[in-house]
């Protein structure tokens, strides 16, 4: 069994990390693009990423075209997060070549402040309703509390 070590990006500046596991992913500074759609929802383009292992490349058609692309993992905890565009065959597509996309399901963006913010719309909706529910609950309670004295 080989032993992995993994890339740790710079704390003095914004970097995305697996949501599942927390390693780290990419910098601020390597997002060329918030404007991808994947079958996962919305998506990230790269200039660069670390912490990942690229499987083989497949032609798929993609909402822009045919490309060559290879799914790519996080190598800490194995799950699937994007692709890496390996070559596109439409000349307005070129630009993508070697960049990679991440689905925001499998991001978290960490700030330099260490704070974490979720990127998935899906999570933050989610975290509202409990967060209302909480708060009803408590309102709530407050309520019989007050009845009660």
């Amino acid at each position: 069994m080989v032993k992995t070590f993994q890339v740790y990006l710079s704390r003095n500046k914004c970097t995305y990390s697996c949501v599942h596991c927390r390693a780290h992913l990419a910098d601020h500074d390597d997002l060329i693009s918030k404007s991808f759609q994947s079958s996962q929802g919305r998506a990230y383009l790269f200039n660069n990423v670390v912490n990942i292992k690229t499987g083989q490349a497949e032609e798929r058609y993609l909402l822009t075209g045919l490309h060559s692309v290879a799914d790519i993992s996080c190598e800490s905890c194995k799950t699937t997060i994007g692709w890496k565009y390996e070559q596109a065959f439409e000349s307005s597509q070129k630009y993508k070549e070697g960049k990679y996309i991440i689905e925001l399901i499998h991001l978290i963006k960490e700030n330099a402040l260490d704070t974490s913010t979720i990127l998935s719309d899906h999570k933050n909706s989610l975290m509202s309703k409990n967060f209302s529910s909480f708060a009803f609950f408590s309102h709530k309670s407050l309520a019989n509390k007050k009845s009660l004295s």
